[in-house]
Parts: C-alpha cells; structure tokens; sequence
C-alpha cells in the first residue's frame, strides 16, 4: 500500500468535477467491460448480496453467458484521489466490494456529494434491501 498524493472529487468545483467525471467514466466503461459468468466477489461475499441469505449455505450456478459486470461497488466521490491542478485521476480507492454482479447492480454514489448516508427523504435501507432481494431473486 502506498499514498497516493491528491484530493477526493468532493473537494472540487461544479466545474472541475464535470471534467474528472468525464474520466471515471471511461474508466467504468473499461471496468464494465470486463465480463464473468459467475457472480463473484474479488475479496469476499458482498453485504448487500448475501443480506437475505445470511446464514445459509448457497452456491450459484455459472451463467451460460458472461453476463455479469465487473464493479467496485464503493464508487463514492471521496474514494476517488483527483490530482487538483491536472484533474485527472490519480487512484481509485477501497476495491474490497468489487466484483462481478448483474447490470443493473451497482449504485453511481460518485455522483453524490458526501458520504454515503440518507439524505432527506431517502431511504437507503428499503434501497439496499430492494437491491439484495432483486438479487436473491435473480439468482
């Protein structure tokens, strides 16, 4: 592990946030375009995957396709490290949640602003365990 110089997206302007935004997203096309035909996890099962299931004993059947997305599920402003005078990407931070889910998996909190908590009239709670049963179901 190393430190890598630089300030998360939230410490930047409306302006210069459009510009790194434009990069992250080359950056998710090519993670995205890595494909599996399994749901995986790079480092351990993911939390909101297995929320429903937790305790019990379950395999997954590989996909005749590779239709599973590679992701980094983490994807926050602050853990993405932006060189300030450049505006580009540096490092992308805390893969421990990425690997390869459905499509549809993967939630853009890098477009949010903060941490990832609830906002006014949000119910992240009800959203993650939506998410988890719609993968249950999938599955």
């Amino acid at each position: 592990i190393e430190y890598v110089d630089g300030v998360g997206i939230n410490e930047l302007d409306d302006a210069q946030r459009k510009i790194v935004k434009a990069e992250l997203e080359q950056h998710l096309e090519t993670l995205q375009g890595l494909r599996s035909s399994r749901i995986a996890s790079l480092f351990y099962p993911i939390y909101r995957a297995t929320l429903a299931t937790l305790g019990d004993d379950w395999s997954l059947q590989q996909s005749v396709r590779k239709e599973y997305v590679f992701y980094h599920n983490d994807l926050s402003q602050h853990n993405v490290v932006v060189d300030p005078v450049l505006l580009k990407i540096s490092a992308i931070l805390y893969w421990e949640y990425a690997g390869f889910f459905p499509t549809w998996f993967e939630r853009r909190f890098f477009e949010r602003i903060g941490p990832l908590v609830a906002k006014d009239g949000e119910d992240m709670i009800q959203q993650e365990s939506s998410n988890s049963y719609r993968l249950m179901l999938y599955v």
